[in-house]
């Protein structure tokens, strides 16, 4: 078994073989058991969204072969690579950067959807992070007030799924405690 540190995903489009972008990368938030709960990332001036680790780089790289190799076996259209940072027995830390391609639309590719449409909507003017997904357990979602915090509903007439912006990681920790950065 190895200890993991931190999930990640990377979400593609796949065109053709010479064709695959990648769309943003995410930090995935799981439960104690595993399951998906959300995304948390970072947002540039232009829009664009990382995950903020060290890793984007390894990610994106391995992201855009596997990409590409689907796209050589016939696959087009939208999907989400699963990764995750363990600890090795000497402590490193360690990039596992293809866990799994899911090739379909996945919680990340629908999260950064919402990023972008808020970024277009200039909803997301000053912000820089991002958490989109289900009620984060215990801390629940942040009021209206919360310092450096927002709202935004984006899932209409559904007070589970969100996406909540915030200034910085800092900010978006102090609103949604349970989703602390753990790199």
């Amino acid at each position: 078994w190895l200890e993991r540190v931190l999930d990640l995903s990377a979400q593609l489009l796949v065109s053709g073989p010479d064709d695959v972008r990648v769309l943003g990368t995410l930090r995935q938030v799981v439960s104690t058991r595993g399951a998906p709960t959300g995304h948390v990332g970072r947002i540039d001036r232009d829009g664009e969204v990382d995950s903020g680790t060290a890793w984007d780089a390894a990610l994106r790289e391995a992201a855009l072969a596997i990409g590409r190799a689907a796209a050589r076996e016939g696959f087009r259209g939208a999907c989400g690579l699963d990764a995750f940072v363990f600890r090795a027995g000497d402590g490193a830390r360690i990039l596992r950067p293809v866990v799994e391609l899911n090739a379909r639309f996945t919680m990340g590719t629908v999260a950064l959807g919402h990023v972008s449409r808020a970024v277009r909507a200039g909803l997301a003017r000053g912000a820089g992070a991002f958490y989109f997904g289900f009620a984060p357990g215990a801390g629940a979602w942040p009021s209206e007030t919360s310092p450096g915090a927002r709202l935004d509903a984006v899932l209409d007439g559904d007070p589970s799924a969100r996406l909540c912006l915030a200034a910085d990681e800092l900010a978006l920790a102090d609103a949604l405690p349970p989703i602390r950065r753990s790199e």
